[in-house]
């Protein structure tokens, strides 16, 4: 069986900021110090970052050149539904009420706090590893369900020369399937991507053909 601890964090906190204004901007930088921070001031360059990876938190404007803060919110909360999303914006009507219908964990009105920010985020933030870290155990669980099915046919099939180089087909399946159960339990993407690598290695090596040593009287270094 895997282990039932999740990979201790080694890694950056990532955030997004969608924010067009100077003075927002300067606000945010100060409530954001400590966290890896990456602003974008249009949609575009929202979807860009979006697309390239995943971050930890995002926080939104609610109008944003050449798109909208509750699209952005609710394109995000598709992809990772338990993501902290805040959104740090000129309250006007129900602009609070629909940013909660997107998606939205926290709404904050302008001109930004930037303590009240920083504490709210870290909140946020303490909750998602949480629940990252429960959701890792169905994650283990889809993992060591495929190799175990995966791995002992190919081992059937071709033995371990076959099983190494079948690894490839079988990460993506089992990232597919443990991703699906992560997400399902409450993970966020960022983290599930981070801890990857050395989640699937830990299971892997079970099935790893190890290095033949070398034959009695060879000196192992000579060409």
């Amino acid at each position: 069986m895997l282990s039932n601890i999740a990979p201790s964090r080694e890694w950056a906190t990532n955030i997004l900021c969608i924010e067009a204004e100077p003075v927002a901007r300067a606000l945010l930088t100060e409530a954001l110090i400590g966290y890896d921070v990456v602003f974008a001031a249009t949609g575009y360059d929202a979807m860009r970052e979006v697309n390239l990876r995943a971050y930890d938190a995002y926080v939104l404007d609610y109008w944003i050149p050449g798109w909208s803060g509750l699209g952005l919110c609710r394109h995000v909360r598709n992809e990772d539904p338990t993501v902290p999303i805040i959104f740090c914006a000129a309250a006007s009507g129900d602009s609070r009420a629909r940013a909660v219908r997107a998606g939205a964990s926290a709404y904050f009105p302008k001109p930004i706090d930037p303590p009240q920010l920083r504490r709210q985020l870290r909140t946020l933030l303490e909750l998602a590893e949480l629940s990252s870290k429960r959701a890792h155990v169905d994650a283990r669980r889809a993992i060591d369900d495929e190799l175990s099915e995966r791995a002992a046919d190919a081992m059937a099939r071709a033995g371990m020369a076959q099983l190494s180089a079948a690894r490839a087909i079988i990460e993506r399946t089992a990232r597919a399937k443990a991703l699906a159960e992560y997400l399902k339990a409450g993970g966020t993407l960022a983290y599930f991507n981070a801890a990857w690598q050395p989640t699937f290695s830990t299971a892997w090596a079970r099935y790893d053909p190890p290095s033949a040593p070398p034959s009695a009287g060879v000196d192992a270094s000579t060409p």
